[in-house]
Order: structure tokens, then sequence, then C-alpha cells
């Protein structure tokens, strides 16, 4: 959750340019700032999950159990590629969307929470955690799919 501070600010610094440039534009340019988010994310969360233990052991050593918990929860920064689509779908004041991704992404929240922790416990839910963050990712993604796809052929 540290981590993730710096980065949610991403959104913010792409809003702008989002506002002034048009649907196609954002388009031509989108697969690439995911791909390369998707690289920069990917390498943090190998360098944590490899980090984590000398850290813990280090600093935490009364919580070297909490270890596989920490390298599993970090797999939910992956979340940070659909930073893009969802700041698109903000600029582009694409409401619909976005009621449509909070609906969708609490109810993907509560079911996947429920039935992670009933048969996984402590660890279902970390694992819940993280599904749910990567769910709700691919529910921004496609949201901006379509919605940038409408755009286009209007």
């Amino acid at each position: 959750n540290q981590i993730k501070g710096p980065i949610q600010n991403l959104g913010s610094l792409i809003f702008p340019k989002f506002l002034e440039r048009s649907t196609s534009d954002i388009r031509s340019g989108m697969k690439n700032k995911m791909v390369l988010l998707l690289i920069g994310i990917t390498t943090i969360i190998i360098i944590y999950i490899l980090a984590v233990p000398y850290v813990f052991h280090t600093f935490f050593p009364k919580y070297e159990e909490s270890i596989i918990y920490s390298q599993i929860f970090s797999l939910s920064m992956l979340w940070v590629i659909s930073i893009p689509a969802n700041t698109y779908l903000t600029a582009k004041k694409k409401v619909k969307e976005q009621y449509i991704e909070s609906i969708s992404g609490f109810v993907a929240q509560i079911i996947i929470l429920y039935f992670c922790i009933v048969y996984w416990g402590l660890m279902g839910l970390v694992i819940a955690r993280v599904v749910n963050r990567l769910v709700w990712a691919l529910i921004a993604i496609m949201l901006y799919n379509s919605a940038s796809k409408e755009v286009l052929t209007d």
C-alpha cells in the first residue's frame, strides 16, 4: 500500500493531456502506455517479492510468517495498468461507464471476499483483495475499450 501512493498520482498527471487530446489520439498511444506500465509495475513487484523476506527478517522478525501474505498482496499492484483507462473515462466524462465500473466492481468485491474468506480464511482475504483489484482493472479496461470505440464510430 505504501508503494501504491505515488503511483496513484499518475492519473492526475495524465488527466490534463487526456482533456485536450482527441479519442483517436488517446487510443493510438494507449496500448503503449499500458504495456510500459505493465513492464514497470511487474519489475517493481518482482523486486518487492525478492526483497521482502530480507526486509521482514531485518526490521520485522516477529512477523516473518506474514511474508507470503505480503508477497501475494504485492500482485494487486497490477491494477496500475488500468490508470490510463480510468483517467480516460473521467476526462471524457463517461459517467455511465464509471457507474458500471463502480457497481460491478463493488458487487464483484462482495462476492469474491465472501467466497475466499469462507474457504481460505486470512489467505483468502489476501487472495480476494488481489483478485478484486485485477477484476476492477479488467472492468475499467473493457469499459475504456467500449467507450472509446463508440466515440470513433459516431
